[in-house]
């Protein structure tokens, strides 16, 4: 099949298993299946070749696998098990005078098979997007047969709780696995429809998505609504709507992103409707934003702080800091666009809250304005700044508050915050500042690590369920 090889000399073969000779096997189990053309192929290989066989799975399965080829009439003279998926280099040296090259590399479709096209149109290179595309819907298949087979073998145990969906839907999972394996069991088809029908309700969340939420560039990608709204309508069973068509809908509660949505939250406030607000997360985010945080009624967790285990904390892998002395306040003030909702201007609120300062102390203020997000990340972080000599933190709803916090200085918030039950809120107070001990900064941001939530948490309902108190 493969043409042009060089005649009366050896070959060296390596070839890949999974997803080239076998389908590709994600339960590892006895079900292997040979590919098409595998044994056609096998036969155009010159029997005084040497063949090694190359494989991501564990040395357990070496043997099952290797009998199962040579069960198929494939020979092989050595296979090694238990390699990293990866890219494979293959370097060899030209020889003087050669007439031929001693390194060739083919990259066959997976689950293809071999046919007499295979290695013609071998050169094609595979963009990066493709190559993402093909392993998305590659990964959502193994997944569907993984569980269908499980289903199909009627399993006893299936085990579902590593699944990251609130208890309710794990629960109806459970009882939908239980009458497929057995759907002759007519009460488990009751309980099926009476869990569906009471997780239905006529009031549906909407997800405010205007055409300005859209950035131009990502329209030319093909989104045409707010992603992050989007992934959270879907966990809730929701909609996408816009508030000039859904200003009126009072019963449906309403998901928002931007604090410029002023409008449509006060009026949401005014006439008692339910809103989700979303926005960054608390703590946790690098170069990209994992975490967005979801308020229900507010732009940050307001409520008591809840007795919540280290687990969701512990992921982030955020680290407190001990209270450390200074000289300096650092004061954050917010951006016009966030004051605006409270009617405030920002520069009468900055020499206000200035000359509150130096009416109870002379020490340094500095004013840090919001960097660009690549330098928050980068060179001019958080951590750096509070770390430069500093006394404690001055800011209004900033969730910088909750940073000050994590790195063990206090901290005074001017307005509503989620630092708010460990700050402090009179500048009088501010050559000595109340701070919390580790244990109460611990307990805040259990507590805040439990309304923050990754995109495919908001994407499968977990978000949904977390903020109603099913999870």
């Amino acid at each position: 099949m493969i043409s042009n090889l060089s005649k009366n000399i050896k070959h060296l073969w390596l070839i890949e298993i999974d997803g080239t000779i076998l389908k590709y096997n994600s339960l590892l189990r006895t079900n292997d299946k040979l590919l098409p053309g595998v044994k056609e192929f096998w036969q155009s290989i010159p029997s005084n070749d040497i063949i090694f066989l190359l494989s991501t799975r564990h040395e357990q399965y070496r043997d099952e696998t290797l009998n199962f080829l040579s069960e198929q009439g494939l020979r092989f003279d050595h296979a090694i098990f238990g390699l990293p998926p990866g890219e494979r280099i293959l370097i060899s040296n030209i020889k003087p005078n050669a007439l031929f090259k001693n390194a060739l590399a083919f990259d066959v479709l997976r689950n293809a098979g071999f046919d007499d096209n295979t290695f013609e149109s071998n050169t094609t290179i595979i963009s990066q997007k493709d190559l993402k595309k093909l392993a998305k819907k590659e990964a959502q298949i193994q997944k569907m047969e993984a569980l269908a087979e499980r289903i199909e073998n009627a399993e006893q145990n299936i085990d579902i709780e590593d699944l990251n969906y609130s208890k309710e839907h794990r629960n109806l999972f459970s009882h939908i696995v239980d009458f497929v394996k057995n759907p002759k069991d007519v009460d488990d088809l009751e309980l099926i429809i009476n869990k569906l029908e009471s997780m239905h309700s006529d009031i549906q969340l909407v997800g405010l998505s205007e055409p300005e939420d859209v950035t131009a560039n990502a329209r030319r990608k093909g989104i045409t609504v707010d992603p992050i709204v989007e992934n959270f309508v879907l966990g809730a069973a929701g909609r996408i709507g816009t508030w000039d068509g859904d200003a009126d809908n009072i019963n449906n509660p309403i998901a928002l992103r931007s604090i410029a949505k002023r409008k449509q939250m006060k009026a949401c406030l005014e006439t008692g409707r339910d809103f989700y607000y979303i926005d960054t997360g608390y703590f946790g985010n690098g170069k990209s934003k994992k975490y967005h945080r979801v308020t229900r009624n507010a732009m940050q967790w307001l409520g008591e702080i809840e007795d919540r285990p280290s687990d969701r904390w512990e992921e982030t892998g955020e680290k407190l800091k001990k209270h450390t002395p200074g000289s300096k306040i650092l004061l954050c003030p917010p951006s016009q666009k966030a004051l605006k909702y409270w009617d405030i201007d920002l520069s009468e609120w900055l020499e206000e809250t200035i000359n509150n300062i130096r009416n109870n102390t002379d020490r340094e203020i500095i004013i840090r304005t919001k960097p660009t997000r690549t330098e928050r990340i980068t060179t001019n972080t958080m951590e750096q700044a509070l770390a430069d000599d500093v006394h404690c933190m001055v800011t209004f709803n900033s969730i910088a508050a909750v940073e000050s916090l994590m790195n063990g200085k206090p901290v005074f918030t001017m307005g509503p915050n989620a630092a708010h039950h460990l700050s402090n809120q009179d500048l009088s107070n501010i050559e000595n500042p109340f701070m919390p001990d580790q244990d109460q900064v611990y307990n805040l941001v259990k507590c805040l690590a439990y309304h923050q939530f990754t995109v495919p948490e908001l994407r499968n309902g977990f978000a949904w369920a977390m903020l109603n108190g099913k999870a």
